[in-house]
Order: structure tokens, then C-alpha cells, then sequence
């Protein structure tokens, strides 16, 4: 949460500097955010992992470096998220196995259908 009077700039930075990966989801209000823009800049320039995932919906991705939705994978795309999932693994203890992921998946890509 940025508090009233502090610098969004240095929060940014701050945040992104401390993560391990970005997870950017581009919506329709994603695209229209001058905010999430200058996030999504930020995360290329200190060049951490970044996934992008784009909402079902959009049939044409136009934001900054995404030229077409080719540049990220769609949100529902189970293939797509099976990968993320290994590659977190490879990073964090997620405790979950993958039977559990793939069922969870599932059921979160059919509620975009």
C-alpha cells in the first residue's frame, strides 16, 4: 500500500528491486493504467523474470513492448500456467503438488470460458 505523501516512484522501484519474478496480467484496465504502464517499464529495466499473461478477452495485445498477444500467453491457457508452476518450483517451496495445481488450474481457466 502507498500511503498518502510517498514517493510512488521510489515504492515502485523499491518492490521491484525485491522480487524474484514479475507477473504482469494484462487486462483491458491494465492497458489504460499510465501506473501499471510505468510498473511494467520499471520491471524490463532492472530485467527480472517476467511472465506476462493476458486476460482471455483481449484478441489484440498494443502495450508498450507487447505487440501482439504472440509476446505472452493467455491466462487460461492450462500449458501455459503448468509451465509457471514449474518454474516457481524451481524457485520457492510451493508445498502444493502438481496434481493439486492442475486441478486448481482447471477450475480457474473455466470460469474465463
Amino acid at each position: 500500500k502507498i500511503m498518502n505523501g510517498e514517493d510512488i516512484r521510489k515504492h515502485i522501484q523499491e518492490n521491484v528491486n525485491y522480487s524474484d519474478f514479475a507477473i504482469l496480467l494484462i487486462s483491458e484496465n491494465y492497458k489504460n493504467s499510465e501506473i501499471c504502464l510505468n510498473e511494467m517499464g520499471a520491471v524490463w529495466a532492472i530485467d527480472k523474470k517476467v511472465k506476462a499473461y493476458v486476460f482471455p478477452d483481449l484478441e489484440e495485445v498494443n502495450v508498450g513492448w507487447l505487440i501482439n498477444d504472440k509476446a505472452a500467453e493467455k491466462l487460461n491457457d492450462m500449458t501455459a500456467l503448468a509451465s509457471l508452476y514449474s518454474e516457481l518450483r524451481q524457485t520457492y517451496d510451493l508445498g502444493s503438488t502438481f496434481v493439486d495445481w492442475t486441478a486448481q488450474v482447471k477450475v480457474f481457466c473455466e470460469k474465463f470460458r
